[in-house]
């Protein structure tokens, strides 16, 4: 199985019992989109919580969108997550490509989430869709 931010999300959350019937983001992202148990308000999220976005355009193979645990909530939209990515976030303590923690931004309307910035260092920042929610409703939705 190719490696990849979905695979290492999708083996961290079954090694808690929580299987997704999936392969992709996007796949997991449109699944949950309209449930009432989506947090997308900064002040809704927990740690442990999954954040997720996706592409507007999904190739047929590779990146469809990116997802990470929440580890650390801090302030002014930042958080510090889980994940697998080939570049890195701000303050990592591990080595790209690969998986490890680093802090990203949450672009913030107010308390609504509305994008992302990857990091300090690569202000790479996308206005999208981002939602979250709790591994628990995952096993109530799946």
């Amino acid at each position: 199985m190719k490696v990849n931010c979905f695979s290492v999300i999708q083996e961290e959350l079954a090694d808690k019992g929580i299987n997704l019937p999936f392969n992709r983001v996007f796949e997991l992202f449109d699944a949950i989109e309209s449930s009432k148990k989506i947090k997308q308000k900064f002040s809704e999220l927990c740690i442990g919580d999954i954040v997720l976005w996706r592409k507007n355009i999904i190739p047929i193979s590779g990146d469809s969108g990116h997802i990470a645990i929440i580890r650390e909530i801090k302030e002014d939209g930042w958080i510090r997550v889980f994940d697998y990515s080939k570049q890195p976030h701000s303050n990592e303590d591990c080595l790209r490509p690969g998986s490890g923690e680093g802090d990203m931004k949450l672009i913030l309307d107010g308390d609504e989430i509305n994008g992302f910035i990857w990091s300090k260092e690569i202000k790479k920042t996308k206005m999208t869709k981002v939602l979250g929610i709790s591994p628990q409703d995952l096993v109530e939705l799946f």
